[in-house]
């Protein structure tokens, strides 16, 4: 039975950008409707790093402090060569804090976690995402939008001023607009024969990842979760999370190495 209501906007999609949006137009007394198709929140992390302009956002959102206790800084990164050697560097500043930048380096935190805070943030402010809800179609007017939701309940018909896509990069808003999403394969040219990765190190207590890069001649066998995409002189890299607490030899090293 399909039901007609009313509301400002709908966002599709209620992961990080789709919580940004719907923070702030609730603490702006907007009317708004947040869906995502997932039955849940998504449990995994597609990115684990906050930039210092993200944490002012936070800061104006009134989540940088619960941000900034679920996270860490970013571990040093270390490259291995064959002959044993290894460099171990900090790839940022660590500058002290001015008032125009008073964030000064991006903060480690799996995204799993950031969403959660900014759910608890969205709660506070009276409001929950509706998870199990798909966009199904709409058609667009002078006036705004008409949307066709499904869900584990039934259909239901949503009229709307605005319909914002924030639905990731297989956008179905974006696909049905006609809205490209321009962009090209990153194409891993080394400057020297020495290319292969990867290690992992992961960080105590908030669940990432510390890349290790390990330097191999480009005649090795290059073993790699795409082994039958390798080229003797291609760059991998490999994400994983782990769970907290970790033990000292798995935060230690953890898998994935190219040989």
């Amino acid at each position: 039975m399909e039901v007609e209501n009313t509301v400002d906007v709908l966002i599709c999609g209620a992961g990080a950008a789709g919580l940004t949006l719907a923070i702030d137009l609730a603490r702006r007394g907007v009317s708004f409707r947040l869906i995502d198709k997932l039955d849940q929140p998504f449990a995994g992390s597609r990115g684990k790093g906050l930039q210092p302009r993200t944490l002012e956002v936070f800061e104006d959102l009134g989540i940088v402090d619960q941000i900034l206790a679920a996270g860490a800084a970013y571990p040093s990164q270390r490259i291995h060569r064959d002959d044993g050697s290894l460099d171990e560097s900090q790839s940022f500043a660590n500058a002290p804090p001015t008032a125009e930048e008073p964030y000064r380096a991006p903060l480690m935190v799996p995204q799993f976690r950031t969403e959660a805070v900014m759910r608890e943030r969205l709660a506070e402010l009276g409001h929950l995402p509706l998870y199990g809800r798909e966009l199904e179609s709409f058609d667009q007017d002078t006036d705004g939008v008409m949307a066709r939701l499904t869900g584990r309940d039934g259909g239901e018909t949503l009229r709307c001023r605005y319909l914002v896509g924030a639905d990731g990069g297989r956008s179905f808003v974006r696909h049905a607009l006609g809205v490209g999403f321009p962009g090209r394969r990153w194409a891993c040219a080394p400057s020297s024969p020495t290319s292969c990765s990867t290690a992992l190190i992961a960080t105590p207590g908030i669940g990432s990842t510390k890349a290790t890069w390990r330097v191999r001649s480009a005649s090795a066998p290059c073993r790699t979760p795409s082994s039958s995409s390798c080229r003797p002189r291609s760059r991998w890299r490999a994400k994983s999370t782990f769970p907290s607490p970790v033990s000292k030899r798995s935060s230690t090293l953890a898998s994935a190495t190219a040989a």
